[in-house]
């Protein structure tokens, strides 16, 4: 492989496994399902828009989280 190449992370199509990609490749090979993909198509899917909606959620989960830690570590 050449020293230029860059690697970029990417999630599978078919498992969500992240894998590093040649982005100038157009295609990849999953090492996790074997699973062949469209490059551009798996970074673009690695670099989702966490908003709305999904940010809501996200959100509220993490709030949960540490709302439970705090509760653990007041009790202790």
């Amino acid at each position: 492989m050449d020293n230029n190449v860059k690697m970029v992370p990417a999630l599978c199509t078919q498992c969500g496994g992240t894998v590093e990609v040649n982005k100038d490749d157009e295609t990849a090979v999953c090492p996790f399902c074997g699973t062949s993909f469209i490059v551009e198509k798996a970074i673009n899917n690695y670099n989702i828009d966490v908003s709305g909606a999904v940010k809501e959620v996200l959100d509220f989960a993490g709030n949960q989280m540490e709302a439970k830690r705090q509760a653990d570590i007041s009790c202790a």
